[in-house]
């Protein structure tokens, strides 16, 4: 069993193409739907600055359903542990894992600066 707390992190520009067929398998989605980018704004409508960007870049999140976030806890502990199965996945308690998607910095979408006017 997984260990309470156990750190998951996945890079998306570091997935190989296998393991991109190996999500679509086990989840029976295709990945660029079934995880998006979006931009957080305001309650204006307009983008916020990521005020850990010396860039001025726009703050983003990443939402998916829980499907999708299976697939990529699949993911990535399978590259430590490739005998993990789907149903050890889907046996693990949220609170068992500190689940998170990174990105790198020129990430598209990363490459626009917030304007009053977005």
């Amino acid at each position: 069993m997984v260990a309470m707390g156990t750190k998951v992190s996945i890079n998306m520009d570091d997935l190989t193409f296998g393991e991109m067929e190996l999500f679509e398998d086990v989840t029976g989605m295709v990945m660029s739907d079934a995880i998006r980018t979006e931009f957080v704004r305001d309650k204006n409508g307009n983008k916020v600055a990521d005020p850990d960007d010396p860039k001025g870049r726009p703050l983003t999140e990443t939402k998916m359903g829980v499907k999708a976030m299976m697939g990529m806890v699949f993911l990535s502990m399978r590259r430590d542990n490739p005998d993990l199965t789907w149903e050890t996945v889907r046996q693990m308690k949220i609170s068992d894992i500190d689940f998170e998607v990174l990105e790198n910095d020129d990430a598209e979408g990363k490459d626009e600066t917030v304007t009053k006017e977005d």
